[in-house]
C-alpha cells in the first residue's frame, strides 16, 4: 500500500514545463484524480487546501501518492519521480544536489528526509545501504515529523526494514502505529502486516487468528476484495506450516485465478504458500515451479523474491540441478545480502 510506488507518468508530467510556471500546490491521488490549490495545513492524517472559490477541502493522507509544492526545487520534483519509479540510486543523487532556501516551507524539507530515508530502506534490501543506516535515517525521520502526512507510510516502511532484519519486536510497535489510523482498509492493512510479521516469527497459531480477524474486517470494506485475497494467502500459508498444505493448495489456486493482473505481491506471497505446501507433501518438481513464478514473474516483490530464492536453492539440489542451486544461491546473496532469506542459506557447490 505504499502510495508513492504510483504510475511514474503522473511526476513525468508533473515535471514538464507546463507545470513548471504554475501557482498552486498539486496533489496527486491514489489512483485516479487531484487537488489543486494552496496547502493550509498538514497533519499525519491529512492535508488542508484552500480552493479559493470552492472553499477549503481536507484530503484524507492514506489517499494522497504524492505532492508537488509550489515553487519547489526541479531536482526535488525529479528524485520524487525517480523514487516513484523505483530507481532510488538516481534520486539519491538528485535529492543530494537540493538546496532549499533559509525560509523554505517545513513541508519542503520534510520530502526531502523523507525519499532520502525512503531510497536507504529500499536500497538497504538489495544490499547497497547499510540496513542499519537505513533505519536510523527513517526512525529520525518518524521521530521529528510525526505532523508530516508520510508519518502513517514511514511507519510501514520502517517495520519493513526491520522485519527483513529480523527485528519483529521493534517492527510490531511500528505496525501498533499503523493500526491507530482511523480508515478501515488501512486498519485491515496494518493487521495483515502484523500477521506476516508473527509467521516470521513461526507463531502460526497466532497469525492465523490475526489473518481470520483481518478476512472477516476485508470484507466489510467497500472494495476491499484485494485484502481479502492477501488475508487469505496469508491464512493458508498458515495451514501449510501447521502440517494442512493440502487444504491449503486448493484455496491458493483459487487466490491465482481470482486476483487482478497488476496484484503482484497477491499473486507473488500465493504461489510462495503454493510452493511451501508442494514441499510439505514431497512434491519438490511442483514446488519448483511454483516457486519459480515468483523468480521469473514477480522479482518487483523484494522479500517474496528472496524467499523463492532461498527455497529453490534447496529444491533445485533436490531434483538433481545442482547448478542451478548455486546460480539461485548466488543471485540471493547479489541481491538480498541482508535479508533474513540469505543468512539462512550457504552457497552451495555446483553438482
Amino acid at each position: 500500500m505504499q502510495r508513492i510506488l504510483l504510475a511514474a507518468a503522473a511526476v513525468a508530467v508533473l515535471a514538464s514545463p507546463a507545470y513548471a510556471q504554475r501557482d498552486f500546490d498539486y496533489i496527486k491521488h491514489v489512483g485516479t484524480g487531484s487537488t489543486q490549490g494552496t496547502i493550509t495545513a498538514v497533519t499525519a492524517l491529512g492535508v488542508t487546501v484552500d480552493q479559493g472559490a470552492k472553499g477549503e477541502t481536507t484530503v484524507p493522507a492514506n489517499t494522497i501518492a504524492f505532492i508537488q509544492y509550489l515553487d519547489e526545487p526541479s531536482e526535488l520534483t525529479q528524485a520524487r519521480g525517480q523514487v516513484t519509479r523505483g530507481d532510488y540510486g538516481e534520486a539519491v543523487k538528485h535529492l543530494k544536489e537540493v538546496e532549499l532556501a533559509a525560509d523554505a516551507r517545513p513541508e519542503l524539507a520534510q520530502d526531502l528526509e523523507y525519499y532520502m530515508a525512503f531510497s536507504a530502506c529500499k536500497l538497504a534490501g538489495s544490499g547497497t545501504t547499510n540496513p542499519t543506516t537505513a533505519y536510523m535515517m527513517m526512525s529520525a525521520f518518524v521521530t521529528k515529523n510525526t505532523s508530516s502526512y508520510h508519518y502513517l507510510e514511514a511507519n510501514e516502511v520502517i517495520a519493513e526494514l526491520l522485519a527483513s532484519m529480523g527485528r519483529f519486536d521493534l517492527a510490531q510497535k511500528h505496525y501498533d502505529t499503523m493500526a491507530k489510523a482511523p480508515w478501515p482498509e488501512y486498519k485491515v492493512h496494518a493487521m495483515i502486516l502484523v500477521g506476516r510479521n508473527l509467521q516470521a516469527q513461526k507463531a502460526y497459531d497466532k497469525a492465523l487468528a490475526i489473518f481470520d480477524k483481518a478476512l472477516a474486517a476485508a470484507k466489510t470494506i467497500k472494495e476491499g476484495e484485494a485484502q481479502v485475497l492477501e488475508a487469505t494467502v496469508g491464512r493458508a500459508d498458515c495451514l501449510v506450516q501447521t502440517g494442512k498444505a493440502a487444504e491449503a493448495i486448493p484455496v491458493l489456486q483459487k487466490v491465482i485465478e481470482q486476483a487482478a493482473p497488476e496484484a503482484g505481491e497477491v499473486y507473488a506471497r500465493a504461489y510462495n504458500a503454493l510452493g511451501a505446501a508442494h514441499k510439505q507433501m514431497k512434491q519438490p518438481k511442483e514446488a519448483v515451479l511454483a516457486y519459480l513464478h515468483v523468480h521469473v514473474l514477480f522479482s518487483a516483490v523484494p522479500d517474496a523474491h528472496a524467499e523463492a530464492l532461498a527455497n529453490l536453492v534447496g529444491l533445485w539440489k533436490e531434483i538433481e540441478q545442482g547448478g542451478r542451486s548455486k546460480e539461485a544461491a548466488e543471485l540471493l546473496q547479489e541481491q538480498y545480502p541482508n535479508s533474513r532469506w540469505a543468512k539462512a542459506v550457504a552457497t552451495p557447490a555446483a553438482g
